[in-house]
């Protein structure tokens, strides 16, 4: 069985809900920074090929496979770095 194509489910998910809010963080000012699923979406998509010129090329020169390790608060930056490794297929570590 072929492993699942991690853009058809963002594909998906974009396009449907391309204007719903995905995620919402607080402000300093007291209010919610929402973000859509397309707005998370083209961010996980620019660092999904921005890691995938790193690491792949990276890979290439070491013997070893490449993982993305994340060290930061639960933040709407923290679940796009991880959608993006996803779709990198890069496996990501979490330090918390």
């Amino acid at each position: 069985m072929a492993p699942p194509r991690w853009e058809l489910l963002y594909d998906g998910a974009a396009i449907e809900r391309r204007v719903q809010p995905l995620l919402g963080e607080p402000a300093n000012d007291g209010t919610v920074q929402w973000y859509t699923y397309a707005q998370c979406g083209v961010a996980a998509q620019f660092l999904a090929r921005d890691l995938r010129r790193a690491c792949y090329s990276a890979r290439e020169e070491a013997t070893s496979a490449a993982a993305v390790v994340l060290c930061a608060h639960n933040s709407a930056g923290w679940l796009i770095a991880d959608w993006a490794c996803a779709l990198a297929a890069l496996p990501s570590i979490v330090v918390d």
